[in-house]
Order: C-alpha cells, then structure tokens, then sequence
C-alpha cells in the first residue's frame, strides 16, 4: 500500500508500507502520514469561477459586428469588424479588427444646398464638389477587455488609403442701375435722347482648392464602442491618418454683366432683349472692365494669402478623422 510520510527534516515523501521502515541522516524512523485533502471551500470557489467563465463565453460568430456612419471630412461610413468573443484568454478579451470604406458622394449635394442658404442673401453662390474616398484596415486594442463601463474605451491602430480634394466654385454678383440716353438705332418708338433708366448685374467667378491628393499612412485614435439594446452599439471615433500635408490653391475668373431692365424715364418699361445691342455696349464694358480690375489687385493679394496659408499648411502632415457610427453585433 503507497501512503504519504514525513519527519522532522525532510519533505514529504511516498513509500511503499510493507517495505522496510526509512529512517532519516540522524537514525530517525519516518513515520507514516495522510496528504491533507483539500479543503471543500476553496474547490468549490474553483468550480464557481470555472462556471462563470463558461457562462459567459461566446460562440464565435457572435464577434462579428457590421456597422454604418458619418464623419466631418470622411463622410459617409461603411464598415465590417470582428471583436473576439468573450473567454479566459487577457489578450483575446482584448482585441478587435474593422475594415472601413468612407466616401464623400452622399453628402456632397446637401451640404452644397446648405451653404447655398446661408450666403443667399449675400449675392454670394457657392458649388460645392468633395471628391473624397478612403479604405482602412484598422486593429482595435480595448485595455479594459469587456469590464462593463470601461471596456468600451478603446486605441485603434492601422492604415488608410484613398484621396480627398475640396473644390468650390464661387459667383459673386451686385445689383447696378444708371441711366443712359436712347441712341435710335434699336429702341423703336422711342424718341433719340430720351433717357432711359436700366439696372443690371454685375459680378465676377472664382475657384478655390483644398487638396490632399493621394492619402497614404498609418492611422493612430481613441474611440468609444458602447453597447445600447440588442446587439446595437454607438460608436465613436477621433484620430489623424499621418500623410502628405494638404495644399491650398485658387484663381479669379472673370467679370461679367447683364442688362435686366430698362424704362423710359417717367414712362413705360421695355423688353432688354428687343433694345439695340450697340446701346448698352459701352455702359456693360465699363462695367466689366472696372470688374477685371478689382479681380487683378484682388488676385495679387490672394496669391500672397495662399503662400501663407501653403506654409502653414506644410508642417500640418495629418488628415483627421472625427466620426460618429452605429453598429450591430451578432
């Protein structure tokens, strides 16, 4: 029979009881004893934690999540991601990965209109073209694992490509009036030298470029994934991709005008398009030359703000990322 034995100075060992009795270095004889069992609390605190960590884990399709969004330059969001489910592993508790698409398209006629309602009573009409996409295959690190509360924190790293350019087309036009005497050439039954009272617009075009170009870096970011009701989560996300610096250009188009009515004075109104064109050409080419002029000083003065705003711009390597999402996990 094999049972367990100790003594004064040696370790516990196993012996077989019907061999010849062992005595210790000193001539002591080892005398026979039980192992102590171990103690029912404690193995059954074991048996609970195993438990519980069983009942919370996951089978594995129950990571997958799919979700849809929309940023302050990256538009609008789809994305695909895979958070490991639940189990006893630190580092599976721990870490996710998202594949993203962003795209600018959905969004660009509404914030064209919406600009366009602001500077309405400015005379001022704004074109809006963003020609923005960008795909990223990001890895999600949660410190916190799935600790209620605080597992939502998470630091996103990876790596996008794609491009971004801002364009916008700008029209600029003012109401003008005056007074011009009928020539008799194209203004029938109306007599040579009487005045005429005419008003018309004047105004000039103008382009301007934020551009990106091509964007290509890694990504760095803080984000939230906090969970709502039925597999649905918020999220939030704020980093930088690290790329090329954005560079900032433009150019004045040029001037125009237009007659849009003209009355004799004290009299009737006339139809513009039926009066001679020899009679408001000299008043429309003053109009436009003076207009070419403000544009060429304005365009010195432009070229210089765009050289500041370049150099600025130079040390400003990043292409943020600010966006706010909804999605759902299986």
């Amino acid at each position: 029979m094999l049972m367990m034995i100790g003594g004064t100075a040696n370790a516990i060992e196993l012996m077989d009881t019907d061999a010849e009795p062992i005595v210790n270095a000193r001539g002591e004889e080892l005398v026979p004893v039980q192992s102590a069992p171990v103690p029912a609390s404690a193995e059954n605190r074991r048996s609970s934690d195993l438990a519980s960590i069983e009942a919370k884990r996951e089978p594995w399709y129950r990571g997958i999540t799919v979700g849809v969004g929309a940023g302050a330059l990256s538009g609008a969001t789809g994305e695909i991601g895979y958070r490991i489910p639940y189990s006893d592993s630190f580092l599976k508790n721990r870490f996710a990965f998202r594949a993203q698409y962003n795209s600018f398209q959905p969004f660009n006629k509404p914030l064209s209109n919406f600009v366009n309602e602001i500077t309405d009573k400015e005379d001022i009409e704004l074109g809006i073209d963003v020609k923005g996409q960008q795909f990223g295959l990001l890895v999600d690190f949660h410190p916190f694992g799935y600790v209620w509360g605080l597992g939502a924190l998470r630091l996103t790293g990876g790596y996008y490509l794609g491009k971004f350019d801002l364009n916008v087309d700008i029209d600029a036009s003012k109401k003008v009036s005056g007074t011009a005497l009928a020539d008799g050439l194209g203004t029938p039954n109306v007599p040579t030298g009487a005045t005429l009272e005419y008003t018309g617009t004047g105004g000039a075009t103008a382009q301007a470029q934020l551009s990106y170009g091509n964007i290509a870096g890694p990504y760095a970011g803080l984000g939230l994934d906090m969970g709502l009701f039925w597999g649905l989560r918020l999220t939030l996300d704020a980093g930088a991709v690290f790329t090329r610096a954005p560079q900032i250009d433009g150019k004045l188009g040029h001037a125009y005008g237009q007659i849009d009515s003209v009355c004799i004075a004290g009299g009737e109104c006339l139809d513009p398009a039926n009066l001679s064109v020899w009679q408001f050409d000299d008043i429309l080419s003053k109009m436009i030359a003076e207009g070419d002029a403000q544009l060429a000083e304005a365009d010195k003065e432009m070229q210089d703000i765009k050289k500041e705003f370049n150099d600025s711009l130079s040390k400003f390597g990043y292409f943020p990322i600010v966006k706010l999402g909804l999605t759902y996990r299986f």
